[in-house]
C-alpha cells in the first residue's frame, strides 16, 4: 500500500472519527442522536464503497495496460 492510500484512508477514518465525537457531544435527544449516528455511518459506508470502487478501476486498469504491453513485447 502506497503513501497515497494510506493517507487516504487515514482521512477518510478522521472524518469519522470527528463526526461521531461531533454528534456525541452535541446536545440532543438519545433517539435524535442515535439517528444522526445511524445516518454518518450509512454516509461513512458510502464513502469507503466508492473509494473501493475508484481503487479497484485503477487496479483493474493498471493490469489491463500491463497485460497488454506484456503481450505486445511476446508478440
Amino acid at each position: 500500500m502506497n503513501y497515497g492510500s494510506r493517507a487516504a484512508i487515514a482521512f477518510v477514518a478522521g472524518i469519522a472519527v470527528g463526526a461521531t465525537l461531533g454528534i456525541l457531544f452535541a446536545p440532543a435527544e438519545g433517539t435524535e442522536t442515535r439517528q444522526r449516528m445511524t445516518d454518518s455511518a450509512k454516509n461513512f459506508g458510502n464513502k469507503l464503497s466508492s473509494m473501493k470502487d475508484k481503487a479497484t478501476d485503477k487496479v483493474n486498469e493498471f493490469l489491463k495496460k500491463n497485460e497488454r504491453q506484456a503481450e505486445a513485447s511476446n508478440g
